[in-house]
């Protein structure tokens, strides 16, 4: 196992394509695939891809732990035939998810089709074992919560939830941190009370628990 593994990734291609089956012991190609471009000319271009694609992605999900995951990245082009391979490989109860990572802010000049600023990131763990854990939270997201009032739902920061839009049947009374009672039109949105979750702080503004 180790053996191949070193020779996929180090050795050259003519030995690489040996492995995989496309060039005999002697060095003779014995499949199309042997050394050779892969063009969007070629009919069998998406099948070619995804046949070079697939010894990696098992090799890849070999080496991951038991707890292990992969973030593969593909933009549009590929993402359907990917995701269907994955699935195959994974198994499709192992997809954490499709993520979309929007990649560049400026816009393309182009003309006649939709200037695009995303690609994909597909996400699968190798079994039952990967755990999708919380960041730990640092000073830095702490700085702006407190707790000037000794509120037993530890400390919270003032924040505007208001609705931008006027709607008549989300206007509540609502109490702030302080005790004070507010009803103003426009000023407040519909929230529901939790044990450490949202209150309203008044003049607009809500209290968001760390």
């Amino acid at each position: 196992m180790t053996s191949s593994i070193l020779t996929t990734f180090g050795d050259n291609i003519k030995n690489y394509e040996t492995l995989m089956g496309w060039r005999n012991q002697e060095g003779e190609k014995i499949s199309s695939l042997a050394s050779r471009k892969n063009t969007e000319a070629s009919g069998r271009f998406h099948t070619d891809w995804l046949n070079m694609m697939y010894p990696r992605l098992k090799l890849a999900r070999n080496l991951l732990r038991e707890d292990g995951v992969i973030f593969i990245t593909i933009d549009d082009h590929e993402v359907a035939g990917l995701k269907n391979l994955c699935d195959e490989i994974f198994g499709e109860e192992n997809c954490q998810g499709t993520l979309v990572w929007q990649h560049s802010l400026q816009p393309k000049g182009y003309s006649g089709t939709f200037s695009v600023h995303h690609n994909f990131i597909l996400c699968y763990q190798k079994g039952e074992d990967f755990e999708l854990a919380n960041l730990g939270r640092t000073d830095e997201n702490n700085k702006n919560y407190s707790n000037p009032n000794n509120d037993p739902n530890g400390a919270w920061r003032p924040g505007d939830v208001r609705n931008a839009l006027y709607r008549p049947n989300l206007i509540y009374q609502c109490n702030n941190a302080l005790g004070e009672k507010h009803r103003s039109a426009g000023e407040w949105v519909a929230m529901e009370q939790r044990d450490n979750g949202w209150q309203n702080s008044g003049g607009g503004d809500s209290l968001f628990a760390r």
